[in-house]
């Protein structure tokens, strides 16, 4: 898997390297300078982004068993890191959250049910993300044959989500668990699978966090709104929601390239183009969020490894004592 990521890694920062060249290298720098500190205004809604993806995924422990706000906060900021930074695809900060919960004494059969839960809601929520999307195409008046296009992509993807739920509801890890790797780590899946159970076995608390996750996604096209902006290409909400859920659809999609890297970029311009953004210019936004997840994510891996520093020094304690 690694070798797979480190290639995408290049495949993807080639792919914007050349987008870069192709589009005049000038003129995205100049965009990138004007801007200058302006980079400032997105943080904050990015750290409203992420407190309101915490609200979601405390949503998903029962009542009473939900770990604290500022460590789920922690948590999420740095599985976000990690995931933007390292070549880990778009799992590896998933499994990083799960890991942060149990160093605060989550179960992690429970601490990994969560996780899986608040995956599956990402995606229900980026399924409905690329539906309002295709919703903002129509009220942009395009051609139907992208219309169409943009709704059955979204309608696919909802439904492949809903498949996925009801495999998880029906206990499918320690179905494939006992027949792949045998009896006793199909046990251990199967206790998986009734914490997973037990997450959709309230449904008013997983509509619930489905729901702040994909007003999560709506707030955070400020930030495109914004850059837009600051950039002398001002759009309207309509636009900015219109771009930011069809380009966070499309880089969703891309799970397996690891942050969406050249993809995104390319989103940007195909969908900048359609509301008469210069490519150039659309190149600079996603090149903007690029910087912003870069500001936002470099602290978090200091800090992840500060935990984890301490962690080990509390276990070689114990274990000389």
């Amino acid at each position: 898997m690694k070798p797979l990521a480190y290639l995408g890694v290049v495949v993807g920062l080639s792919l914007i390297a050349w987008l870069i060249i192709w589009h005049d290298a000038g003129s995205i720098s100049m965009a990138l300078f004007e801007i200058n500190f302006g980079i400032l205004y997105l943080l904050p809604i990015y750290a409203i982004y992420l407190s309101m993806g915490v609200i979601s995924w405390r949503l998903l422990f029962a009542p009473g068993r939900e770990p604290s706000f500022g460590w789920s906060l922690n948590a999420i900021w740095i599985g976000s890191a990690v995931n933007t930074l390292l070549p880990v695809a778009s799992l590896g900060g998933e499994a990083v959250k799960a890991r942060l919960l149990t160093l605060r004494g989550v179960d992690a059969l429970e601490a990994g049910g969560s996780v899986l839960g608040d995956t599956t809601v990402q995606a229900l929520s980026l399924a409905l993300w690329g539906l309002i999307g295709a919703a903002m195409l129509a009220a942009l008046s395009f051609e139907s044959d992208m219309l169409w296009a943009a709704f059955l992509a979204a309608g696919l993807f909802c439904a492949g989500v809903f498949v996925f739920v009801l495999l998880q509801r029906n206990g499918i890890f320690a179905f494939l668990g006992k027949r792949i790797v045998g009896q006793k780590f199909g046990n251990l899946l199967l206790n998986f699978d009734q914490h997973v159970r037990e997450i959709y076995d309230r449904p008013g608390r997983v509509i619930a966090s489905t729901l702040v996750r994909l007003a999560s996604r709506i707030f955070l096209t400020m930030e495109i709104w914004i850059a837009a902006w600051l950039i002398g290409q001002p759009i309207s909400l309509v636009e900015a929601i219109m771009i930011r859920s069809l380009t966070g659809a499309v880089r969703g999609a891309a799970f397996f390239i690891p942050n969406g890297l050249g993809i995104q970029e390319g989103a940007f311009m195909v969908f900048g183009s359609l509301i008469g953004i210069p490519p150039g210019y659309s190149l600079s936004l996603s090149l903007i969020v690029r910087v912003r997840e870069i500001a936002a994510s470099v602290p978090a891996l200091f800090v992840w490894q500060a935990i984890e520093g301490r962690s080990l020094v509390k276990v070689l304690k114990e274990k000389s004592s």
